[in-house]
């Protein structure tokens, strides 16, 4: 598949954080976006490591953008929801360059960075309302943690708690306001959530937690537990391309295209 590298969604930049990757479908015609948030827990990870992902999912007839954001130790999650969301922006404005379709974007991540897409989605101080409403179709949840964050820090005393609030401050208004759940209310984009078998438990409760929400809030949303999977499987495994969150996200992507 086609790809362009190391593109700046920040024009004024020079930070290496501060770009992304374009995997383009073959074939005429233009396509559905996917915008992926890699995790990391929020200290870690990059987009370079997402190659086979971009291109499997490039095969699949999805223009892949796979984003940098800054990272903890220099960033908070201000920072990395901006960045995130300059991203988004950016690929709003251009994407139609590389055969993309900038009216049906499908924003997603795995761990940290599915806190994040879910954060910038619903959060409308983010990206505002018009363009949620007129650019993202779809939120895609792949093992997210952090959904519930401030849950997390009041209740979690451990010494990854202790790094969290290096990211997500000492104050404890500003974890709730780091909470996607807080802001689920009457948005109009519908969620994909895969969560595995095998998953940290705390994870499969933060998710379960945010689903219940999303129900009592008439959001749309589909749920699947992809057995055998553990946390890291989630995503190391779509490095086949017969995994099956490839299905699960080409059918939520046509449903709602």
């Amino acid at each position: 598949m086609p790809s362009v590298k190391d593109l700046r969604y920040l024009k004024d930049s020079t930070h290496q954080k501060h770009t992304l990757d374009v995997y383009i479908p073959e074939g005429e015609g233009t396509f559905p976006v996917f915008v992926f948030i890699h995790g990391g827990s929020w200290y870690e990870g990059s987009k370079d490591i997402y190659t086979q992902l971009g291109e499997n999912l490039a095969e699949k007839g999805l223009v892949t953008v796979i984003i940098n954001y800054r990272l903890g130790g220099e960033a908070n999650y201000l920072d990395m929801a901006s960045d995130c969301s300059k991203a988004l922006k950016w690929v709003a404005d251009a994407i139609d360059w590389y055969k993309g379709q900038k009216y049906n974007l499908f924003l997603a991540g795995h761990s940290a960075g599915g806190h994040l897409a879910a954060l910038i989605t619903l959060n409308k101080k983010f990206l505002g309302e018009a363009f949620i409403t007129q650019h993202i179709k779809g939120c895609i949840l792949i093992d997210a943690f952090g959904l519930n964050m401030d849950y997390v820090l009041v209740n979690n005393t451990a010494f990854f708690a202790k790094e969290l609030r290096k990211v997500f401050t000492d104050i404890p208004t500003n974890w709730k306001d780091a909470a996607p759940v807080h802001f689920i209310d009457n948005t109009p984009v519908p969620f994909l959530i895969l969560v595995g078998s095998e998953t940290y438990p705390y994870l499969t409760f933060d998710n379960a937690l945010f689903i219940t929400q999303l129900d009592h809030h008439h959001i749309r949303n589909t749920q699947y537990t992809l057995r055998g999977k553990n946390h890291r499987d989630m995503v190391i495994r779509m490095k086949d391309k017969k995994d099956e969150a490839y299905s699960r996200i080409v059918e939520f992507v046509k449903k709602n295209s």
